[in-house]
């Protein structure tokens, strides 16, 4: 709990012995004097008049520190009245001593921590609502230093530190979330606070584990994931982080073993499955790591980025299965032109969602291209020529594409969401106005706001970053534009 002990205590004065640490607490003239100014604080006029008496108790309990210190209730009054003070060091200190003194006084002792614990964690909350994440910092590590009985203000502070680029107390703090979610404070929690700190657990230990590949761990890295899928066997989540550590660090063919799993699990939502297809993708199991997005399409239908990758993965398989025809019996491709068939008709349609998202952007053109290309190869005539016209007027589209839109993000907030990207001038006279009309949408794929933004076009092949925000009533999952103007 990162405690500072002595700090009423002067440089002459001994600690007590084991054996005198269970001196029981006693009134004395300085706790009766300190009694009187907490009780009387409790019905101050206001909050001067509160402070001055909560400080003379203060001060009349330091005078009884010197010569009273093995007392634990003048230390245990002290540390009550730091705590109406919201002096986090001091109640700490305070508490710590009088506890030393006499353990039975941890029974009162808690709620004391927990209610400054309280007061700091929503300080803290309200600094991080404000964007002010220094502040907000100071304040749960204020709330960690009091009481260490619950994970929500380290679990914080780990994503608050690792923001701040501090990855060393990052660390700490996820271990410390971990600490407490598995230790004695888990005890006897209701079904709602065990799920809430089993979320918190899964939070703290993948990201930890992030942070540990990062800096090269990678076997640590593997060991926390498995850890957590050890406490959480039917985390979804967790399994699919495992398997995107596993194959990160070339154990493919168990990542391919733990994904098939993954992708069996019906509970896991939009972004576990993307991030599973991600995996699976760099793992180089391609149809996996399709099946994967597609299931991840089925929970968000406007998530630009999954069609994306839906469509490189497929383009990645139908790749492996044309090496695989090219060796095969003549007797098996016909089999294998079919499934081809079938990977190439995916990415057409995949390529023409893409586009319907993210209209401006080359990338969705030439992978329909390459989908009608390849279906032409497959064909017979007259569907091969007709293929082939297909494919000429799509790479007529892109060569005449006047601008493209690219690197386009959307940053979600409590009541607004932040819209950003870039446009590409190709061929547009410099300095005329581009109109894009941006629709998002929540998880259900209704729209959640519309908003239109200008941007002037810059010199040829020069681009102009565009921003803006949008007031937004839900949460939003996906987004697409058209051009107005």
């Amino acid at each position: 709990m990162n405690r500072l002990g002595g700090l009423f205590l002067l440089a002459a004065i001994v600690y007590p012995t084991a054996a005198a640490a269970q001196k029981k607490p006693s009134n004395s003239m300085h706790t009766r004097s300190a009694e009187v100014y907490l009780d009387r604080a409790k019905e101050a006029s206001g909050p001067e008049e509160r402070t001055d008496l909560l400080n003379k108790a203060i001060e009349v309990l330091r005078q009884g520190m010197e010569s009273d210190a093995g007392n634990p209730r003048i230390w245990f009054l002290a540390g009550q009245a730091y705590t109406r003070l919201m002096d986090v060091a001091g109640a700490d200190s305070a508490f710590d001593k009088a506890e030393a003194l006499y353990p039975e006084y941890r029974a009162e002792i808690e709620p004391e921590r927990m209610a400054l614990w309280v007061n700091e964690y929503n300080s803290g909350i309200s600094a991080v609502q404000d964007g002010d994440e220094a502040r907000a910092i100071a304040h749960f590590e204020a709330a960690d230093r009091i009481y260490r009985g619950r994970p929500d203000a380290t679990v914080t502070l780990g994503s608050l530190y690792a923001r701040a680029g501090n990855v060393e107390k990052a660390e700490a703090a996820y271990r410390a979330t971990l600490e407490i979610v598995r230790g004695p404070a888990a005890e006897g929690l209701d079904a709602e606070a065990k799920t809430l700190w089993a979320e918190q657990e899964a939070t703290a230990a993948i990201r930890l584990a992030e942070l540990l590949s990062q800096s090269g761990r990678t076997e640590e890295a593997l060991s926390v994931h498995r850890t957590l899928v050890e406490r959480q066997p039917d985390n979804g989540q967790a399994r699919s982080a495992l398997a995107t550590a596993l194959a990160a660090a070339g154990q493919n063919e168990e990542a391919a073993g733990i994904y098939e799993q993954v992708l069996a699990d019906d509970d896991l939502d939009d972004i576990a499955l993307f991030n599973t297809g991600v995996g699976l993708y760099q793992a180089q199991q391609f149809e996996l790591a399709a099946r994967a997005f597609e299931k991840s399409i089925e929970k968000n239908r406007s998530a630009r980025d999954t069609y994306y990758n839906l469509g490189q993965a497929l383009y990645a398989a139908a790749s492996e299965l044309e090496k695989q025809r090219d060796a095969a019996a003549e007797a098996d491709r016909a089999a294998i032109n079919q499934k081809l068939t079938g990977l190439y008709e995916k990415l057409a349609s995949t390529a023409e969602r893409l586009r319907e998202l993210d209209p401006n952007q080359k990338s969705g053109l030439m992978m329909l291209a390459q989908a009608q290309r390849s279906l032409g190869e497959l064909s017979a005539e007259p569907a091969a020529a007709e293929w082939k016209q297909k494919t000429l007027a799509t790479l007529e589209l892109a060569e005449q594409m006047p601008f493209e839109v690219s690197g386009v993000a959307v940053a979600p907030g409590d009541s607004q969401a932040t819209v950003k990207g870039d446009l590409t001038n190709l061929k547009v006279p410099a300095g005329t106005p581009i109109v894009l009309e941006f629709t998002l949408f929540d998880l259900s794929g209704a729209p959640v706001a519309t908003e239109s933004v200008t941007v002037t076009a810059p010199e040829a092949n020069a681009q102009a970053q565009f921003t803006f925000d949008v007031a937004t009533a839900r949460p939003v999952a996906g987004w697409k534009y058209r051009v107005t103007s």
